[in-house]
């Protein structure tokens, strides 16, 4: 529910307006399994323009993702020293000078 939204909702139903007469529906497009890789989870968040993604599985929802868990995920792996990360994040050149391209 947006501001623009209530403001267009009669004022006298206020008080009567349940969750279902003012959510704003999910699109399937930002809905992931818990299989979901996380690649996947990161581009489907950059392309919808969402910080967040619903987890659900068998038609439950499971969780939510958000860019920030996926962020501090990723910070916490640096600090902890997890080589795998580290690579993954530095980009670093083929000898060829063209960039390699990892898995995150």
């Amino acid at each position: 529910m947006t501001a623009d939204s209530l403001r267009l909702t009669d004022r006298a139903r206020w008080e009567s307006l349940t969750v279902r007469d003012v959510m704003i529906p999910c699109p399937p497009e930002s809905i992931v399994f818990p299989s979901t890789d996380a690649l996947d989870a990161l581009t489907r968040m950059q392309r919808s323009g969402n910080g967040w993604l619903l987890v659900a599985a068998n038609g439950e929802l499971c969780g939510i993702l958000s860019l920030s868990d996926m962020l501090q995920i990723l910070s916490l792996k640096l600090e902890l020293g997890d080589e795998n990360a580290q690579q993954r994040s530095l980009y670093p050149r083929s000898g060829s000078g063209q960039q390699a391209s990892r898995p995150i």
